[in-house]
């Protein structure tokens, strides 16, 4: 088939070539920033052109309005690399199944600095990815927790010089957890504070979709009864005592529909000897309105992010507790974080959310992701799909999670 843009020279492409293509156009957009399509995909305005390279392997699109064209890499971690694709897309298939550093070097057979400049360019790129996919969420429940790590050396080993360095000693992961989904709804890397728990609820409110108030869930940890009212509470002026005197200043206080539950374990010598539920914030009949609603939790629990926890520690090595893949850079730490989150969430199938497939007579389940789960994808992603997809520019939003 020939192609004709006005443009540009008349080329044949093949049925496969534009089957291949299409899978792109929804995610692209023009580069050039003087055009009035610049960063506005799927309006129809990007066409493919044609296969270039010295083996033809990458694909050529241009603009109608402009008339630039650019390449699929343009705007991605692959752009103005000279690695070979499946050594790149090795490194970070073995980064994201849970492999260090050395491992992956060793697997896929090139030098370990090698390795780290991948991850980091390809933390960079999936964390603005799931920064721009995950907005205007309707969780039911959301489950907060911190997960203990550490940078370059725990907190009771280091020496008096290296106390200086803000960044070694212990580094909590807060994280917020969708159980119905299994999506990561946002991270902070830092100290077991109150100001990290603000950031993580406030990076939990700019993912929610406007009137979304699900029921929150914690361990006993306090803070978290206070920072949920100072971001999603309400502002209201207190009665005055009495009949003179000044009037009080408006303050937060938890709004209609916030609800907020607890499980405290109690402990001694260290061994959990009973657990107690309560209601923290909120009515108990708007509690049990939302257990009975949710597709997963019966009861009261925290099970399902002390269970993706787990599953974190055991998905990347740097936070194994008897390891020497520990991380030695915050930075670092926050680039391995991001792969490892976006690659369990759009290219790794959960065994909790797979559907009976009724209409294939080859397979008994259909495999889902969380992010298929949520709606923001329809099928498995590649790793080439999550290297390979573009995303806007917007600086102005949240990060999806960081220190």
């Amino acid at each position: 088939m020939e192609v004709q843009l006005g443009w540009w020279t008349k080329v044949e492409t093949t049925d496969k070539d534009r089957e291949e293509a299409a899978r792109w156009l929804p995610r692209l957009w023009c580069l050039n920033p003087e055009c009035e399509e610049f960063e506005l995909p799927d309006r129809g305005k990007v066409r493919f052109l044609r296969r270039y390279g010295a083996n033809e392997t990458q694909l050529l699109f241009g603009c109608r309005e402009c008339e630039k064209t650019f390449s699929l890499r343009n705007g991605t971690p692959l752009y103005g690399l000279q690695m070979k694709d499946e050594k790149f897309f090795g490194i970070v298939s073995c980064s994201g199944e849970g492999n260090g550093i050395r491992n992956t070097a060793r697997i896929v057979k090139v030098k370990n600095e090698t390795v780290g400049r991948v991850v980091k360019r390809v933390g960079e790129h999936v964390s603005k990815l799931l920064k721009e996919d995950l907005r205007n969420m309707w969780p039911g429940e959301v489950q907060l927790d911190e997960l203990w790590s550490y940078v370059g050396k725990k907190q009771r080993k280091r020496m008096k010089p290296e106390e200086l360095r803000k960044e070694f000693g212990d580094c909590w992961i807060w994280v917020a957890f969708d159980p119905e989904t299994k999506v990561v709804l946002g991270y902070v890397l830092g100290k077991r504070t109150r100001e990290n728990a603000l950031k993580l609820l406030e990076r939990v409110r700019d993912v929610l979709a406007d009137g979304s108030l699900p029921l929150f869930a914690s361990d006993g940890f306090p803070v978290y009864e206070d920072v949920i009212v100072e971001v999603f509470g309400v502002m209201k002026r207190p009665r005055r005592n009495g009949r003179v005197g000044r009037f009080p200043k408006p303050r937060r206080v938890p709004g209609p529909g916030l609800t907020y539950v607890v499980v405290d374990k109690i402990r001694k010598k260290s061994r959990v000897i009973r657990v107690e539920r309560r209601v923290a914030i909120g009515k108990k009949s708007d509690v049990e309105e939302a257990l009975a609603e949710s597709e997963v939790s019966g009861k009261i629990n925290t099970a399902f992010i002390e269970r993706q926890n787990g599953k974190l520690r055991a998905d990347n090595s740097r936070l194994a507790r008897r390891t020497l893949g520990f991380s030695k850079d915050k930075k670092m730490l926050k680039h391995s974080l991001d792969l490892t989150i976006a690659y369990e969430m759009y290219c790794r199938p959960h065994g909790s959310l797979r559907q009976r497939d009724w209409g294939c007579t080859t397979r008994k389940w259909k495999p889902r992701t969380p992010m298929m789960a949520a709606s923001i994808t329809d099928h498995v992603w590649s790793v080439r799909e999550l290297v390979l997809s573009r995303v806007p520019d917007r600086s102005t939003r949240t990060p999806f999670g960081g220190m």
